[in-house]
């Protein structure tokens, strides 16, 4: 038995399997402090590495959706400017289309960002946890070299949210020019 309760394969069984006839196998109970433990162990010897990966992907997502959102308020307040006034042309005109298109780029590039941080902070993770010490420029190394990777698979997930979310989406803006209208099922909607 190894460590962790995981039999240890026998000569003539190669793949490991546990005969139906043996008790199956224990494994060690899950603690919260060993885990909260380890989180804090692992979060102090690769502190710099940590933040600085964070710094590097996180910040540049943050700033760039916070001025896609200043773009997209603005444009949203000239669509309410115009459904006080009643004049429902210049809502369409106001709505702002090249900013939601903006802001779904945005969301995607920081998506991207995020998911090259989580998988860099993985890898700088599991290296701590196997006891090799990285440094930040192997760590930031290494999370580059996937990048292309990761990001297909931030796009993937992205896109899929996405489609998930259309009829949301959908009946939000039917509403949203359904209660510039005045009529009460947009209002409801």
């Amino acid at each position: 038995m190894s460590d962790y309760g995981y039999p240890s394969a026998p000569a003539g069984n190669p793949m490991g399997q546990v005969p139906m006839h043996q008790p199956p196998p224990v494994y060690p109970r899950l603690d919260v402090g060993d885990v909260l433990q380890t989180t804090a162990g692992l979060l102090g010897r690769n502190f710099v590495s940590f933040v600085a990966v964070a710094v590097i992907f996180a910040v540049p997502g943050v700033i760039l959706n916070a001025i896609l959102a200043k773009v997209v308020m603005g444009s949203i307040a000239a669509m309410q400017t115009a459904a006080m006034s009643g004049d429902f042309s210049r809502i369409l005109d106001a709505f702002p289309m090249t900013s939601v298109i903006l802001s779904i780029a945005g969301s995607f590039v920081n998506a991207v960002l995020v998911y090259m941080g989580m998988g860099t902070l993985m890898y700088a993770a599991v290296e701590s946890l196997a006891g090799r010490q990285r440094s930040i420029g192997e760590v930031l190394s290494h999370g580059l070299r996937y990048a292309p990777s990761v990001a297909v698979v931030a796009v993937v997930l992205m896109v899929a949210q996405y489609v998930v979310m259309l009829p949301g989406i959908a009946v939000i803006g039917i509403g949203t020019f359904a209660a510039a209208t005045a009529d009460a099922g947009g209002l409801m909607c």
